[in-house]
């Protein structure tokens, strides 16, 4: 048995990363923090490991996501509490901070690896410090007493392994955030994780910037369409938005889905709305539904037929729909797929039918958070849902309907679905 273990302080105002302010406030600095654990267990998740452990100072939130083990830190100073930490999970163990938000799966899996053939494992950081150690088995005298904090822990640390006959593996040097300088340097050097993002965000637009409204993320999207834009979910996943694919015309695998949609047609989230335009196109009658007011102003734009609005509100001809469209993710907003799949089939009439868009088989199916991120904004997190091609058959049926068939057009899945 292996496992992975990050230490850290739960991302509090005015308790964690106090050394980026000023210039950044104590909300901003926290943002980071939560932004910098985001990517450290992500790395975790995606590293093989019995048990994947994070050993908390402070009580866990919904930022913790799926997976992961949660363990009180103990002791006083942050050498007993690391020693408490080899000592509760009590086997080979490879621990992390929360500051190199830059670390990968490669280097956790190194460091698990290490402690094949060493009794122990380090990683230093550029100030003196160690962004990681590991070690074969729970060991107080290799923790207590080691001076922490100091450009000269590292070089301490390795000193007493030695002494107890432990002599570790040495690991790639990495640059924790410290001040904001090397904040500024690590967000740089890995522009494309949470940490990344959330400093280029807060450098651009402050705490705003940081923890926006989806829908103002989502918003700029449209009106600023630009390669950059992704959805990061909390598994460490991240999607491109393809922001100028939905303001563009209609794709063959989206006419491959229209053709099987008998009017009239209910396009739940349109969007820019190129669904309901292409089957008007085709004298189909269909409405677009989408409560974003930047994505109903654009399809207004383009003479389509939207209602702006949730889809559970009142929608007009509720009943009368023969078929609904749950496309480019929509299935997976709110993070609860069966009521949404429930509220869409009781907008049609009897006989039905829901066609949406799903994840390739072999992947997750399940609850996440998500955010939306753009070159220089971020969203806040959000409930989100991850529904595959092989796991969508379960929620039809928990939501009492019939999966007629799954099906694939240029490297899309969709599903059909009786209401």
């Amino acid at each position: 048995m292996t496992a992975l273990a990050v230490i850290a302080k739960a991302p509090v105002p005015g308790r964690v990363k106090t050394r980026l302010c000023p210039p950044c406030t104590p909300v901003e600095a926290a943002a980071l923090a939560e932004a910098a654990i985001a990517d450290t267990l992500a790395a975790v998740r995606a590293t093989g490991a019995d048990r994947r452990v994070l050993i908390l100072d402070g009580d866990p939130g919904a930022w913790v996501g799926d997976g992961i083990e949660v363990i009180p830190q103990r002791g006083a100073g942050l050498d007993e509490r690391l020693a408490g930490a080899f000592e509760d999970i009590g086997e080979p163990t490879f621990l992390v901070g929360m500051d190199t938000p830059q670390v990968t799966p490669e280097l956790l899996a190194a460091g698990l690896q290490a402690l094949e053939s060493h009794p122990a494992a380090i990683g230093r950081a550029h100030d003196g410090g160690y962004w990681a150690i590991g070690l074969r088995r729970p060991d107080r005298r290799a923790l207590e007493g080691v001076p922490m904090s100091r450009d000269d822990t590292a070089a301490a640390q390795v000193e007493r392994l030695v002494e107890l006959g432990l002599a570790p593996l040495e690991l790639p040097a990495l640059e924790d955030v410290d001040d904001i300088d090397s904040a500024r340097s690590v967000a740089r050097g890995a522009a494309d994780t949470a940490f990344g993002r959330a400093f280029a965000a807060w450098e651009r637009h402050g705490v705003r910037g940081m923890n926006a409204p989806p829908a103002r993320v989502y918003a700029h999207g449209l009106e600023r369409p630009h390669p950059a834009y992704r959805l990061r979910l909390d598994s460490g996943a991240v999607r491109p938005v393809p922001f100028e694919r939905w303001l563009g015309a209609v794709s063959p695998a989206d006419l491959e889905v229209l053709e099987r949609a008998a009017g009239p047609v209910l396009d739940v989230g349109c969007g820019p709305g190129r669904h309901v335009r292409a089957l008007a196109e085709r004298g189909v009658l269909a409405l677009g539904v989408d409560a974003s007011s930047a994505a109903v102003r654009l399809a207004r734009s383009r003479g389509t037929s939207v209602f702006e609005g949730s889809v559970f509100d009142e929608i007009p001809g509720a009943g009368e729909w023969r078929s609904a469209l749950l496309l480019d993710g929509n299935l997976g907003i709110g993070g609860r797929p069966e009521p949404l799949l429930r509220r869409v089939g009781a907008l049609l009439r009897d006989g039905g039918t829901i066609l949406a868009e799903v994840d390739a088989p072999g992947g997750f199916t399940g609850r996440q958070r998500a955010r939306l991120e753009g070159p220089n904004l971020v969203s806040r997190w959000f409930a989100w849902a991850t529904v595959g091609a092989d796991g969508v058959e379960q929620i039809v049926a928990d939501a009492g309907m019939r999966l007629r068939e799954r099906f694939c057009h240029g490297g899309r899945w969709f599903v059909e679905v009786a209401a």
